[in-house]
């Protein structure tokens, strides 16, 4: 990180560099003590649509795939979707692809409802292993135990407060540095607080399909 400092310092004015990657920068380099290497950067968050964007996404999707919808359909998926990435929404719409090309029949909420069933189902797990795959290559062996019980528990109680990750961090022993882990988990889009202090998963999504099938 150091070395790439030095070259960034060194480089030419014209030059630009662009950093991205699937874990926090900013966390990693805190985790190493090497946060003066990263000083120089801006640190660009890119974030998920809003309302109205993931609308229109949705209704162009639908339209070039000539899918017809009910008026209150696409606010109903957008309700229950809740964090508007634009990958979460086309896995849907290839859902409601794949039910009108079987039964003919336009987006309603009950097909919505159907779709974030499907969209989880096992035959879709490439479209979501690679979030716990994530996990082994960024945590140690403890701080994989951790993180993994974290989100196993969020699956299912649907949200959490400090309280309990204090808790469950000591239980774990990673008292020390499970701020890095949750920070972690933040960085990289799979849990958030809330406006109360409640952690929760930032894809309803992502949740459904890590109650379903990690254990």
């Amino acid at each position: 990180m150091q070395l790439n400092r030095e070259i960034r310092q060194e480089a030419a004015d014209n030059i630009l560099f662009i950093l991205t990657g699937s874990i926090g920068l900013p966390t990693l380099a805190e985790k190493m003590s090497v946060t003066e290497t990263i000083n120089d950067l801006n640190i660009f968050e890119i974030k998920p649509l809003e309302v109205d964007e993931a609308k229109n996404l949705t209704e162009l999707l639908l339209k070039e795939g000539k899918i017809p919808y009910e008026p209150d359909a696409i606010g109903y998926m957008l309700n229950k979707l809740e964090w508007f990435s634009p990958y979460h929404i086309q896995l849907l719409v290839q859902e409601f692809a794949d039910q009108f090309d079987l039964k003919n029949k336009p987006v309603t909420k009950a097909s919505v409802d159907e779709a974030f069933s499907a969209v989880t189902d096992r035959r879709n797990d490439a479209n979501f292993a690679h979030y716990f795959e994530r996990l082994k290559k960024t945590f140690s062996e403890q701080e994989l135990e951790f993180a993994s019980e974290l989100l196993k528990q969020l699956s299912r109680m649907a949200e959490t407060d400090t309280a309990y990750i204090e808790s469950l961090a000591r239980q774990k022993q990673v008292a020390e540095n499970y701020r890095f882990v949750v920070r972690s988990l933040e960085f990289d889009g799979y849990i958030f607080r809330n406006s109360e202090g409640k952690y929760r998963f930032t894809s309803p999504i992502l949740r459904l399909w890590w109650e379903k099938y990690v254990f």
